[in-house]
């Protein structure tokens, strides 16, 4: 089955960034079930098909940064299931070494001493393991075709558009057929109910900075081996931090052109200044991964 349309010099490609979670499920199951998702959706099968099938998906791709729940591996699998038998290709890629090994992002937390979210930076599990991951990956398997990704982003989460920032002068664009269709989250749990084999958890690492409280403490009660890791990653960080931090020091504090510390080393020690694995605050204070681990015993 071909799935391209000529345009000028070369072809377009749509494809949907699948992160095994509620918004991106909700778009492949609305893309393979037009029918059902709209009666679920009480959205118009016209205007449905008119954002979802317009052009047709070359395939589905999902980024795996190595450290997703169980629940959302499962759900992958049910994905690559379902589109094998419409006829879709599903690809799985992964972040690698300079040498073509894999790299989870708990290795690379480790091996740095790093956190995700470091105090000013960016999200990296989804800049480096997942956004950047995708685009190269079609940017070898579609060389001089342009690349249009359908992003699960809901319609009143616009805001988050930021973290996927397709390159234009490498030909790739983002849709988000969510916020064309005006779909929320419990519209997408609706579609997943009426189209989808299983209910499907929201996507994130096991350890994710932003997770709730009470997503923290079901982390810890119901996945030690996840709870663990979580806490290897923060003792590691807190052991780096000041490290890094007279590394700068002793190097006489010199900055890059772009004011940051050269490589290796830290302008602050995040550790001491507050900086945690998580974000979320218990009374107005950031806790360690232990302090959490105690709280959820």
């Amino acid at each position: 089955m071909k799935h391209d349309m000529q345009t000028g010099g070369g072809s377009a490609r749509r494809l949907l960034a699948f992160g095994g979670g509620v918004d991106s499920t909700a778009i492949l199951a609305a893309y393979l079930d037009p029918a059902g998702a709209a009666k679920a959706s009480g959205t118009p099968e016209t205007k449905l098909r008119q954002v979802l099938r317009s052009s047709p998906l070359s395939g589905a791709v999902f980024a795996d940064p190595g450290a997703e729940f169980r629940a959302t591996y499962r759900n992958v699998r049910t994905a690559a299931r379902l589109c094998l038998r419409h006829g879709l290709t599903f690809t799985t890629v992964y972040k690698r070494t300079a040498d073509g090994r894999r790299l989870r992002i708990q290795d690379w937390l480790l091996k740095n001493g790093t956190i995700p979210v470091m105090p000013g930076g960016h999200h990296v599990c989804s800049l480096k393991f997942k956004g950047q991951q995708l685009q190269q990956w079609a940017g070898r398997a579609f060389a001089g075709d342009s690349i249009e990704w359908l992003i699960g982003i809901e319609a009143e989460e616009q805001h988050r558009q930021k973290r996927f920032q397709p390159d234009p002068a490498a030909r790739h664009q983002a849709i988000y057929p969510l916020v064309l269709l005006g779909w929320d989250r419990r519209t997408c749990e609706r579609i997943i109910e009426a189209c989808w084999p299983h209910a499907v958890r929201k996507s994130s690492c096991v350890f994710c900075p932003f997770m709730s409280e009470p997503e923290i403490l079901a982390l810890f009660q119901d996945d030690p081996e996840a709870g663990d890791l979580a806490r290897q990653i923060e003792t590691r960080f807190s052991e780096t931090s000041p490290i890094k931090h007279q590394a700068w020091i002793d190097g006489g504090r010199q900055l890059d052109a772009a004011g940051r510390a050269p490589r290796g080393q830290w302008k602050k020690d995040s550790w001491a200044a507050g900086a945690r694995l998580f974000t979320a605050t218990v009374d107005g204070r950031r806790l360690t991964a232990a302090e959490w681990q105690r709280r959820a015993a």
